[in-house]
């Protein structure tokens, strides 16, 4: 996985590290042997996320686009989309 993104390191990805099925804007900042770290645009937060997580890799030349019937269309170099866990059941 770490020749796979290593390319992308400094630059604006897709990924769905704040919700499971919506594609955010992050900023690809750093790539280790066991996991990668991204920033997310909108909070600033540093996501540390291991390989074992990321369920599907996509890149494509001018751009893999992403959004809904309803959301604003976005095109990203490459989109990687990880596994969410529950955390909790509502009641």
């Amino acid at each position: 996985m770490k020749t796979v993104l290593e390319p992308w390191v400094g630059e604006e990805i897709g990924c769905n590290i704040s919700k499971p099925f919506h594609v955010d804007p992050v900023t690809l900042e750093a790539v280790t042997d066991d996991y990668f770290v991204v920033v997310d645009h909108f909070a600033g937060n540093h996501h540390y996320v291991s390989y074992h997580a990321i369920v599907k890799i996509m890149a494509k030349e001018g751009g893999v686009s992403t959004g809904g019937l309803f959301e604003h269309k976005k095109s990203f170099p490459l989109v990687v989309k990880v596994g969410h866990i529950l955390e909790y059941v509502p009641a």
